[in-house]
């Protein structure tokens, strides 16, 4: 941006779902003068807040804008869901530029709004890069927008009416607005007034001073009496009682610090000044904190091993011996009865015999046997009440067939199959208690060895782990004691410190309550605070006297620039206010002052004529200061474009007409944006040459603003 700045103007509008404009919208002005008409409602007004909104945001969007209007204002269309955007193609050097301004539709007020510029060479700026190259070609801000750029009604008749105003807006005409902002803003300063209050605080201190040069003295002894309190008497308050001090608790904090393994240097006890003590101790009390709960865990740790371990131990011996116990039952069982194979062997053999005593007893007695084979089907059945044959449930056919064959069947038989049962019956008993010794042994064998495994992973493989394991806990026993005792010396350290800190503090208070004493009793050049009021008194002055001569500068330059612009200002704006309304002969006058320059408008008496304008006269010399203004900045080449919304309000068909006039003319210079009711305004703009008419069609809240028709206007 090294180049001069170019008279940028607006040419083209595109906007989506902003205000009444509905999805997408577009708008050409490049022609000098766009008329666009519509009843109200039709959406003219959402066309000028778009512009102002692409231009300055969230500024035209509250009430602080300076427009009522503007308390409730929102930028969207009430059907918008997705992105709010307006985009003004502007005429720029080398082409056109493209200002974009865009938000979500759902976004909350504070969200700000994405704001971009696409250069013609195809480079893009954003946020703060736009804004300092919108104000190095000049375009306005928003207060010189609603003052100098467009006519909002509530604005209109205050340019006039309002002296401060008026004065401004006369200042801008002649181009000396920053001449008279920064004049305003230097008076405003007042060095004479900073220097005067000044020096009644330097009054007042001294007053103040006098009374109070006893309270440090009062203070002193409220700290000693403290002291004394905590056991340290007014004799003992000296720097190698301090030195003392410091260097006990410094050698202690050392040896706790190896104790702790803390990464923290400790410095010598010489080396240290109470301020910087105090700092260190309370670096050394944090890491000293946190060293102490590590070894905290660490002794929560062992101590959790030491039960583990212990309770392994304990569990060896009872264990071993239930192990020893468990193999001597099983191998006296064994060795008096047999093991599993043998007493399997032995139930063999008797199966043999029982079966062989069956086929005896079959050749002596056939349906004896018969019936006892009945009653052993029966009996290895799972449902022994039912008949071996047919299988028809008969709950008593058991009962009634032992009974037959006890009747039937010999006693000598009868004996030996008693004797065949009761030898099976001890075999499977013997068999049973074998298989519970057995199973015994196994798990004492079991628990044994896992108490023995739990021990190995304490203290490793070796020939004696329950020594190993003794040794360990001794070693683990002395880590706890020695942690317990590092623990406790640190908590008892800790807490003396704080209060051996809270003891030295006081110290520190005690001496600097005497240094104050000495110092309240010498005189008030000696107190630091005092010179430094006196040295900004001076100071003050100084700037008094600079300031006072960058306003008669500034005042000086206002003033030849001022007799320089008044004539040819004069022409323009007395043409267009007599364009407008006749007769007016209004011109701008120049009162000066010592400090500053008032501008007002007279009639061609001399005579101040803002006073006696009626309401239709005070709006035609308002859009003659506007009008002047713009052409005053297009001379310039800088920005010079111009909106007006319904003009036509509170004037007469004459001036009407003569408003028309001066549009027309003013539009051959610079961009001019008229939005207006159909009417006689209206019919006079079209037969401006270089009029484009943009009729909108009727208001329609879901299709949005129409254009119903854009004609080119036509020559009187």
């Amino acid at each position: 941006m090294s180049a001069a700045p170019y008279p940028i103007r607006i040419t083209a509008l595109r906007a989506r779902d902003f205000r009444g404009l509905r999805g997408e919208f577009e708008l050409d002005f490049d022609r000098g003068l766009t008329l666009i008409v519509g009843e109200n409602g039709a959406g003219k007004s959402s066309i000028l807040n778009a512009i102002e909104w692409a231009l300055f945001g969230a500024e035209v969007t509250k009430k602080s804008s300076g427009i009522d209007e503007r308390a409730d204002f929102e930028v969207r269309h009430r059907s918008a869901e997705g992105e709010v955007s307006v985009t003004l193609e502007l005429a720029v050097d080398g082409g056109t530029a493209r200002l974009r301004r865009a938000r979500l539709a759902d976004a909350k007020k504070t969200a700000p709004d994405e704001l971009s510029l696409e250069l013609p060479n195809g480079e893009t700026l954003e946020g703060d890069e736009v804004r300092a190259w919108m104000e190095w070609n000049r375009l306005p801000d928003w207060s010189e927008w609603k003052h100098a750029f467009c006519q909002h009604q509530e604005l209109l008749r205050a340019r006039v009416t309002d002296a401060g105003e008026r004065s401004t807006q006369l200042a801008r005409l002649l181009g000396l607005g920053e001449f008279q902002d920064w004049t305003t803003k230097l008076r405003g300063l007042k060095p004479g007034r900073l220097k005067k209050a000044a020096t009644e605080e330097l009054e007042r201190v001294e007053e103040e001073f006098k009374h109070a040069i006893e309270a440090p003295g009062l203070a002193l002894r409220e700290v000693e009496d403290e002291l004394e309190e905590r056991g340290v008497g007014r004799t003992e308050l000296n720097d190698a009682w301090l030195a003392a001090r410091l260097e006990k608790q410094v050698d202690e904090a050392r040896r706790l610090t190896d104790k702790l393994a803390l990464a923290l240097e400790v410095p010598e006890a010489k080396t240290l000044e109470l301020e910087s003590w105090s700092r260190w101790s309370r670096d050394w009390e944090r890491l000293a904190q946190e060293g102490c709960r590590g070894l905290e865990r660490e002794l929560g740790t062992l101590r959790t091993r030491i039960g583990e371990l212990e309770s392994t131990l304990n569990g060896m011996e009872p264990a071993r011996r239930a192990f020893e116990d468990a193999q001597r039952a099983w191998e006296s069982e064994t060795q008096e009865h047999g093991g599993k194979e043998q007493l399997g062997a032995q139930l063999a053999d008797l199966a043999k015999e029982r079966a062989a005593q069956v086929e005896r007893e079959k050749g002596r007695n056939a349906t004896v046997a018969l019936l006892r084979h009945a009653v052993e089907e029966m009996e290895r059945r799972a449902t022994g009440s039912d008949c071996p044959v047919c299988e028809t449930p008969l709950p008593e056919l058991r009962e009634k067939l032992v009974a037959r064959v006890e009747r039937e069947g010999g006693d000598d038989e009868r004996v030996a199959r008693e004797a065949l049962h009761a030898r099976q019956a001890q075999l499977e008993r013997q068999q049973a208690t074998t298989a519970e010794r057995r199973s015994a042994l196994d798990l004492a064998k079991s628990n044994f060895e896992s108490l023995g495994s739990r021990l190995e992973r304490f203290v490793g493989a070796g020939s004696d782990p329950t020594r190993a394991a003794e040794e360990k806990r001794r070693e683990w026993m002395k880590r706890v004691e020695s942690l317990e005792t590092v623990l406790d010396e640190s908590r008892r350290f800790l807490e003396s410190g704080r209060d051996e800190r809270a003891l030295l503090e006081l110290f520190g208070r005690w001496r600097t309550a005497g240094n104050q004493t000495e110092a309240a009793a010498g005189d008030l050049g000696r107190v630091r605070a005092w010179v430094e009021l006196q040295t900004a008194i001076d100071e003050a002055a100084s700037l008094k006297v600079d300031l006072e001569t960058l306003a008669t500068m500034a005042r000086a330059v206002q003033e030849s620039r001022s007799r320089e612009q008044v004539e040819r200002v004069n022409a323009t704006l007395g043409t267009h206010t007599d364009t407008i309304s006749p007769g007016a002969g209004l011109r701008v006058a120049v009162k000066a002052t010592a400090t500053q320059l008032k501008y007002k408008l007279v009639d061609a008496s001399g005579q101040d004529a803002a006073s006696i304008l009626n309401q239709a006269a005070l709006h035609a010399v308002s859009f003659a200061v506007l009008f002047a203004q713009a052409e005053a900045r297009a001379a310039e080449g800088a920005p010079s474009w111009v909106m007006l919304d319904d003009p036509g309000q509170s004037l007469d068909e004459e001036r009407i007409h003569g408003l028309a006039r001066v549009i027309g003319s003013v539009s051959e210079k610079v961009s001019v944006l008229v939005a207006t009711f159909p009417g006689a305004l209206e019919a006079a703009l079209r037969r401006q040459p270089n009029c484009r008419v943009v009729e909108l069609g009727a208001a329609r809240v879901q299709a949005g603003v129409v254009i119903r028709s854009v004609t080119e206007g036509s020559n009187p």
